[in-house]
């Protein structure tokens, strides 16, 4: 006789739904802290088109934050007034990704010294502007601030969360440093 046993064919499809029960997780982890990347590399990308915004016009710009609901528009204000419309320049995210405030990051500090400054300004995830003046400084001049925006893969951080961190220095310099649970910052540009 030809053909398969019941139970070698029992054996195989047990051995089927082990191996996709161990990999789907890993893989479900890997495309989280993928489009945990992503988003970080995007908000970077926006924030710096609204520096060269400011220096293409010669006039100063904004960078703005706005959540509703569970979704976050970051977007470039050249007009500064606040106003999102279709024309902007922006990034959009949603559950998967969460703007989060610095309460919810570990070793904020130890990221500000790795960055090389004595503090971070948290950006608020509700609602910021960050101004660029016509040299792409950031202003106030006067109160030089190194911004971050704190994103991660999770609502609120936690135990299990991953992070990334978007520095804006007061030069227009831009960093993006990641981070596990545990708070150990590395840079990652």
């Amino acid at each position: 006789m030809r053909g398969f046993s019941l139970l070698e064919i029992l054996v195989v499809v047990a051995v089927i739904l082990i191996v996709t029960g161990v990999t789907v997780p890993i893989v479900n982890r890997s495309v989280m802290v993928y489009r945990l990347t992503d988003a970080a590399s995007q908000v970077n990308s926006n924030i710096k088109m609204a520096r060269f915004e400011a220096i293409r016009r010669d006039a100063p710009a904004d960078w703005r934050i706005t959540k509703a609901g569970n979704t976050t528009t970051m977007f470039v204000n050249a007009a500064r007034d606040g106003v999102f419309n279709a024309a902007a320049r922006a990034v959009i995210l949603n559950t998967n990704v969460n703007v989060i405030a610095s309460a919810g990051v570990p070793n904020t500090a130890g990221l500000a010294a790795a960055v090389g400054v004595g503090a971070l300004t948290a950006v608020n995830p509700a609602n910021t502007t960050i101004s660029f003046d016509a040299r792409g400084s950031v202003m106030p001049v006067a109160v030089p601030a190194a911004y971050a925006v704190y994103l991660s893969d999770t609502p609120n951080g936690g135990a299990a969360a991953n992070y990334r961190a978007v520095v804006l220095l007061p030069s227009g310099i831009m960093q993006q440093w990641m981070s596990a649970a545990d708070g150990t910052w590395v840079q990652m540009n």
